[in-house]
């Protein structure tokens, strides 16, 4: 029974999957009117906390799409298809 076991987990572990999801962000200046377009796999919540907007600076999001694997390493973020 152990050994049965083992190998369902086993086998279960290699059938594992990571994925991401990438965000397409407009960071806009509501002074200068002046746009920027960011992708990131931080959404437009979380993108603020690690890279703090300067003022009168707004954050939306304007696509999102999931990706296979992972981003360890700095590897590049999967293209929208």
């Amino acid at each position: 029974m152990y050994k049965c076991l083992m190998f369902f987990l086993l086998f279960i572990g290699l059938q594992v999957q990571a994925d991401y999801r990438v965000y397409l962000l407009q960071i806009t200046n509501t002074q200068t009117n002046e746009v920027r377009t960011v992708r990131s796999t931080l959404d437009h919540i979380q993108y603020p906390m690690m890279q703090p907007l300067r003022q009168h600076e707004k954050i939306e999001t304007m696509d999102s799409w999931r990706c296979r694997g992972n981003t360890s390493h700095y590897r590049l973020l999967c293209p929208r298809y």
